[in-house]
């Protein structure tokens, strides 16, 4: 899973992108866990391994504050998914991302 975000934004660069973001979830019990989010250009630099870019508006790192339910529920990975967009929409606008499956 992943977020495509629709709606442009600057890179560090100066590049304007509408990024692929991948989150790296690090889930060590419900009170820390965290989440990395990188962002690509595209979905297909993300598949060929190219380097991600920086976007200093976007957050890149918190704390998901996973409560005991969610980390004992179903859905953890789209739990993670939904609290990254909450962040990145705070930026980028209500309804700009969604999730890639």
């Amino acid at each position: 899973m992943a977020i495509q975000v629709n709606t442009n934004v600057e890179t560090a660069d100066g590049f304007i992108v509408q990024p692929f973001v991948y989150l790296y979830i690090q889930i060590y019990d419900p009170n820390f866990s965290n989440c990395v989010l990188q962002y690509y250009k595209s979905e297909e630099d993300f598949l060929a391994g190219k380097a991600p870019v920086n976007v200093p508006s976007l957050t890149n790192c918190f704390n998901a504050e996973i409560t005991s339910e969610e980390f004992w529920g179903t859905e953890l990975a789209l739990t993670f998914h939904n609290k990254a967009i909450a962040l990145i929409e705070e930026v980028t606008g209500e309804g700009t991302c969604v999730v890639k499956q």
